[in-house]
């Protein structure tokens, strides 16, 4: 599935001087702490509200000249942002791990479904498989904890 929508690898090196302690060599890019750095040092949140103006500067540096991904991503996140506070509520027993916040990253797993599910069409591969998984993410519904896809 993930060659479906095949994206563009984000670039975090722009982040290293305000978050590389949150960076180490080798070490995968996906820690809470270091998407809490980032919206942080970049003002990317009030409150619960997306700042997209500095969502987007954020974006433009990770994505470089990928226009078509880039709106994609800011329309994703804008997306992602406007269910926020619905996340938080099913996210709260795991918001606060190593003091680190773990919205931003619950935000960033989200834009990136909302990416495949509105993947550009020059990056979609078609095939009975992409459109199936593509299914069943526009059309998900949630059961009653809202937590589990039916």
């Amino acid at each position: 599935i993930s060659n479906c929508c095949p994206k563009p690898n984000l670039n975090f090196d722009a982040f290293r001087p305000s978050c590389g302690k949150y960076m180490p060599e080798g070490k995968p890019k996906m820690s809470p702490c270091l998407y809490e750095c980032i919206f942080n040092t970049n003002n990317m949140m009030n409150g619960l509200e997306l700042n997209v103006e500095n969502a987007s500067k954020v974006l433009q540096q990770m994505l470089g000249s990928n226009k078509q991904f880039l709106d994609v991503y800011v329309e994703s996140m804008q997306n992602c942002t406007a269910n926020a506070e619905s996340l938080m509520k099913r996210m709260r027993r795991n918001l606060r791990r190593n003091n680190c916040s773990t919205m931003p990253i619950f935000l960033s797993y989200c834009t990136i479904e909302n990416i495949f599910a509105h993947c550009p069409s020059t990056s979609w591969r078609s095939s009975p498989v992409c459109e199936e998984a593509r299914d069943f993410v526009v059309n998900c519904k949630c059961d009653a904890n809202q937590s589990v896809c039916l």
